[in-house]
């Protein structure tokens, strides 16, 4: 009789834990695995060791706060010896050198700040060296001042790509290192609307989300209900004698630059919380910067089929906003030019990720649990398309002549000038604005020079805080 029931119990069990570990297909995917998954798509897991908690991957994508070293903490190292009183600080072993190398993984680009805790002698720099981490190439290269008490000093400001980096530190004679950290500009989390939940259920709203955010579309979200075309009239130059000159067929103001290039910013004011996006209307020419609040970045990379095409709408940034005013600026290189800007909110809920993502190629399905098999299937897209975005970067757009920046010019381009878009159209994509709409009557301020006027304190987009790496 006992043996019976024994049978049976087990029976039972089996047939209970069958799901969890007889069939692992079946097994349901939780955010940590995803995270996972989606960084060994975009090649970007390697980067990372195979026991590298749920946390680690999830701020890897986030970018939400300061990656912190501790100095001892590199990847590898020549000639670096760790002190033995105090806090683990690496220095120089038996040569008057040292280098310790510290690994990095940029979902996305931007502008990053590197700074270090290094006590020394002021008059001895070291330097820190941003390297390719897949074929040693050099980034960038500038000089870390120690200070006499170790405190935090900024060692420089660098572009970078999404990829692989190392932070390679050299130190010398008597310099001691004890914290390396790179601070991250104003980034879209690469996050569902909920955030990352360790041990949650993967729902396909939360594929549709990070897979948009991880491929930079989420400007094919559809158009909210609210959008505000802005002339370059409103444009105030970065530099006081500058004025915007007309130009075009309508004598419309525009801004063009020349071989030394053109700064110039705005104030746009958004009526409420949400994701928008800046759409310009211009010709590409040798690239464009643009740069939300002195901290969210975007680079519009240089024309590469020889001469300027005819005018058109781009998307150059998509991000939150919070209510209130906001500066927006450019930087144009040599041939580029902006005749307006459109600011346009975006429907930002579930069911507009899914209905986009379903019309950019991947149809995740209703909103709920995803299934394992077709969270596979949303990897392959997630492949393809992070691939195709890998040849669309081109570093950062710095015109000749560094700082000095051109006066606009109002001359016309491309036949019809940029004052008037060819054929009547000039509708940015999704937008829901009048063809050939110019901005609205009156244009705003008066064009040139100037100060920005002030602008209240606006949300942290981005919250720097450091946090020691895990």
């Amino acid at each position: 009789m006992f043996k019976k029931k024994h049978i049976l119990l087990l029976a039972v069990c089996g047939t209970t834990l069958l799901p969890l570990y007889g069939d692992p297909r079946q097994a349901p995917v939780t955010h940590a695995e995803w995270a996972r998954l989606m960084l060994n798509a975009m090649d970007l897991g390697d980067a990372l060791p195979p026991q590298a908690r749920a946390s680690t991957l999830f701020s890897t994508l986030s970018w939400k706060e300061a990656l912190l070293f501790p100095a001892d903490q590199y990847a590898r190292s020549e000639g670096a010896r760790l002190s033995q009183v105090g806090p683990r600080r690496v220095l120089a072993a038996e040569t008057d050198l040292a280098s310790a190398w510290y690994p990095l993984t940029i979902i996305q680009p931007g502008d990053y700040r590197v700074r270090l805790r290094l006590q020394g002698n002021p008059d001895e720099p070291c330097v820190v060296d941003i390297v390719n981490r897949e074929d040693g190439s050099p980034v960038a290269s500038f000089p870390a001042l120690p200070t006499a008490d170790g405190s935090w000093r900024e060692a420089g400001r660098i572009h970078l790509d999404p990829g692989l980096y190392y932070a390679k530190v050299d130190l010398r004679g008597a310099g001691l290192l004890e914290r390396v950290e790179l601070t991250p500009p104003c980034l879209v989390p690469v996050e569902p609307l909920g955030g990352w939940k360790g041990t949650a259920l993967l729902y396909t709203d939360d594929v549709a989300v990070t897979l948009l955010r991880a491929t930079m579309l989420e400007h094919e979200l559809p158009p909210g209900d609210w959008s505000e075309e802005i002339p370059a009239s409103r444009f105030v130059s970065a530099t006081p004698d500058v004025q915007l000159a007309a130009g075009g067929t309508d004598g419309a103001a525009f801004l063009t630059a020349d071989s030394r290039g053109l700064a110039a910013h705005v104030i746009v004011d958004v009526p409420e919380h949400g994701v928008y996006t800046l759409y310009s209307y211009g010709l590409q020419g040798a690239g464009q910067s643009w740069q939300a609040d002195g901290c969210a970045k975007s680079v519009v990379c240089p024309f590469a089929g020889g001469e300027n095409p005819r005018p058109e709408w781009r998307p150059v940034l998509t991000r939150e906003f919070s209510a209130g005013r906001h500066s927006v600026s450019v930087t144009l290189a040599e041939g580029a030019a902006v005749a307006r800007l459109r600011i346009e909110r975006k429907r930002d809920d579930a069911e507009a990720y899914l209905a986009t993502l379903a019309r950019l190629g991947f149809d995740a399905g209703a909103s709920g649990p995803i299934s394992r098999d077709r969270a596979i299937d949303a990897l392959a897209f997630l492949r393809k398309r992070a691939s195709e975005r890998a040849g669309s970067f081109c570093g950062d757009v710095t015109p000749q002549g560094g700082s000095q920046y051109a006066t606009a010019q109002g001359q016309a381009i491309g036949g019809g000038g940029l004052g008037a878009p060819p054929g009547g159209g000039g509708t940015p994509p999704g937008g829901g604005g009048p063809p050939g709409g110019g901005g609205p009557p009156g244009g705003g301020g008066p064009p040139g020079g100037g100060p920005p006027p002030p602008l209240p304190p606006q949300d942290v987009a981005s919250p720097t805080t450091p946090t020691p790496v895990t």
